[in-house]
């Protein structure tokens, strides 16, 4: 006589092993990483209970067997919250970057402080070094750069991805000690006119400029730089006696 029981009982609980084997191979899929940058979080079951996971700008926490419903969540900064959560976080509000720029210890004025990415801006340090960008949109991208004829800074610029509170960026200038020379120092141009280069050797960061000091006398490229370079220039022929002129630099 055959064991009805024990058949029963078989199938039963090889069926529960089916069920527990795919509800295993689904959580293992719902509960993969996410990383890098913009990304999507669809609508999906977390199949362990409790815990929770965390990143640079997002956190879950889980429930076993509850849908994450409502809605879909897409990069930026947020949390989420399994189990008939509500929405996705999103940053607001308005904050502000500000710093100090010094140069050997002490404030430096006036100089000139570039705000760029999701706004774009400038300001100028106060006499005690100061500056401020105040009212920047949440979760926003800056850059912030500071420059000064003569002067190199440290950092060169500082950046912040996903502005969530109020940021500090510091620097420290240091005054460029500069000299300058010039090659050819002078050129013996032909009545037909002519036309030629001067290189200029500075230190980097050092800023110059070229002027003509005579009308038959034109400079060709650019009438300023900073560190070494080059200028070109032009001298118009001459029918009339010899003459001579000038091209001043730095």
């Amino acid at each position: 006589m055959k064991n009805y029981k024990f058949e029963i009982f078989f199938y039963v609980f090889i069926l529960t092993l089916l069920l527990l084997l795919a509800v295993s191979v689904r959580g293992q899929d719902a509960n993969q990483t996410l990383s890098g940058g913009q990304f999507s979080l669809a609508k999906s079951i977390a199949a362990g209970g409790g815990g929770s996971s965390s990143g640079n700008f997002f956190s879950v926490a889980s429930t076993a067997g509850q849908p994450v419903a409502g809605m879909l969540s897409s990069g930026g900064a947020f949390s989420i919250y399994s189990g008939f959560w509500s929405a996705a976080y999103q940053p607001s509000g308005l904050f502000t970057i500000s710093g100090k720029i010094t140069s050997s210890g002490n404030p430096l004025s006036g100089a000139l402080v570039s705000l760029s990415g999701s706004s774009n801006q400038t300001a100028f340090t106060d006499s005690s070094g100061n500056y401020s960008f105040p009212t920047l949109p949440a979760a926003g991208s800056y850059t912030v750069t500071p420059a000064l004829t003569n002067y190199i800074f440290n950092p060169a610029n500082q950046s912040f991805a996903i502005l969530l509170s109020d940021q500090t960026a510091n620097f420290t200038a240091t005054a460029q000690n500069c000299s300058y020379s010039i090659d050819p120092s002078g050129v013996n141009a032909p009545s037909s006119g002519a036309a030629g280069t001067i290189t200029v050797a500075t230190q980097a960061g050092c800023n110059w400029t070229a002027i003509a000091n005579n009308k038959w006398i034109s400079i060709t490229s650019a009438n300023s730089g900073a560190g070494a370079g080059t200028v070109s220039y032009s001298v118009e022929a001459n029918s009339g006696s010899a003459r001579s002129g000038s091209i001043m630099i730095a």
